[in-house]
């Protein structure tokens, strides 16, 4: 009987209207990364380099233009299911080389570049976690 009085192309409009389920928006929360501490392998990297790291700010400019997403502080009309992300670069360390000579024999030291990163994913007015991750490579 309903379908007598609008048509189809009405009725999957209304229908589409009732139960479309918006996507969230998504908020950029906290970029940071922690400072790298002060072992052995940053000792060898500083050596070798001769130079200050500063792969933390490095590690920070990349994330900046990574993650391309308007703040929280940007949001000026809230909806209820807005999202935000946090990153963290918890750990890293930069790969590298070193020649060493046991007896006489060349004996090369080799080790990769390893970063950890953390991401949170939560509703912005329930402060509630929807999504964690930690993936290292």
């Amino acid at each position: 009987m309903l379908t007598a009085v609008l048509d189809k192309q009405t009725l999957r409009n209304l229908l589409g209207k009732i139960f479309r389920k918006e996507k969230p928006r998504v908020y950029l929360g906290t970029l940071a990364v922690v400072p790298q501490r002060y072992d052995l392998s940053a000792f060898i990297n500083n050596t070798i380099n001769f130079q200050k790291s500063g792969l933390d700010e490095k590690l920070q400019e990349a994330l900046e233009e990574l993650f391309s997403l308007p703040l929280i502080s940007e949001r000026t009309s809230p909806r209820a299911g807005d999202l935000a992300m946090d990153v963290f670069v918890s750990e890293y360390q930069r790969g590298g080389v070193l020649d060493m000579h046991v007896v006489e024999l060349p004996t090369p030291l080799f080790w990769r570049p390893k970063v950890t990163v953390a991401a949170r994913l939560y509703d912005i007015d329930k402060n509630y976690t929807k999504y964690t991750c930690t993936v290292t490579k």
